[in-house]
């Protein structure tokens, strides 16, 4: 495998990559989906582009922060997960949602919550 800064990634099956991610991958905006998300509830990606999620959650005495996505209508592929241990600790995480696929986010609380629309 080798990167060149014209063609991009060329991998050992001759195959080449000239984008870091696939098309589509940032489309829409970033939306504030706070005010009609909550934790614990299972929400689908009907958008035509992967769909990128920003979160963040606090937590205090062992509470556990996760997410679940797959194609599943109750996501049960953990993506993401952080234990908070004795301590309150606020975290911030990202992830992508394909199109299809459905996700879950449990966590005590969500302060922050954004998806590109």
């Amino acid at each position: 495998m080798y990167y060149d800064s014209l063609t991009g990634i060329q991998f050992p099956d001759g195959t080449l990559q000239s984008t870091a991610a696939p098309p589509g991958i940032a489309s829409g905006s970033l939306t504030n989906v706070g005010n009609s998300r909550m934790v614990n509830t299972n929400y689908y990606n009907d958008k035509t582009w992967p769909l990128q999620v920003y979160f963040q959650t606090s937590g205090y005495d062992n509470a556990t922060c996760a997410a679940y996505v797959d194609t599943n209508s109750t996501p049960t592929t953990q993506v993401a997960l952080y234990a908070t241990g004795r301590y309150s600790v606020t975290t911030t995480f990202m992830i992508i949602v394909p199109p299809g696929y459905y996700y879950r986010i449990e966590a005590p609380s969500v302060s922050r919550w954004y998806e590109n629309r």
